[in-house]
């Protein structure tokens, strides 16, 4: 008899679907899903193995249990969680573009914001803002830039393109051309 990872505190009685992340279960309801998924909804349209009566089906996911129980959080009625770190927040919207759960990326676009405004490397701001399309957040870090005052380059200028900097440089008012 092979142990079953134990129940997340998410986890309903009448949920009809088991999301498996690592060593958690989340035991939570299709139809839910379905509602707030496309990606979801395609896959519970597809057909399913039978199983037996007392059985629900299985779904083993890629995302660790942390962000995918911030995820279900948001989506099921009740508190929603905040993000509560700039990368907590990437994390999650990248889950939720994955997973195409558009209540859980308003959600986290609302906190990313927040969490920029208060990011004391506009640099980094700017670079996060630019690639989720936060334009209110990306033009409040371009307010706050200062040419010298930045000691360090952050990690997320990886994940953006040269014309992207170049148009920064530019509304910087440095010719780059």
């Amino acid at each position: 008899l092979a142990l079953q990872p134990p129940l997340s505190p998410l986890s309903y009685d009448d949920g009809d679907v088991i999301l498996r992340a690592g060593d958690t279960d989340f035991k939570v309801h299709m139809f839910l899903l379905r509602l707030s998924s496309p990606f979801f909804k395609s896959m519970f349209s597809l057909p399913q193995p039978k199983l037996g009566s007392s059985e629900i089906p299985v779904i083993p996911m890629d995302e660790d249990a942390t962000h995918l129980d911030f995820v279900l959080r948001t989506i099921y009625p009740g508190k929603r969680p905040q993000a509560t770190s700039i990368e907590q927040a990437q994390q999650i919207f990248e889950i939720a573009d994955k997973l195409e759960i558009e209540c859980v990326i308003e959600a986290v676009r609302v906190s990313l914001t927040q969490l920029l405004a208060a990011e004391p490397n506009p640099l980094r701001s700017w670079a996060v803002a630019t690639r989720y399309g936060l334009e209110d957040a990306r033009r409040d870090a371009v307010a706050r830039f200062a040419p010298g005052r930045i000691t360090s380059l952050p990690e997320e200028l990886a994940y953006l393109n040269a014309l992207q900097y170049a148009r920064f440089m530019d509304e910087m008012g440095y010719r780059v051309y």
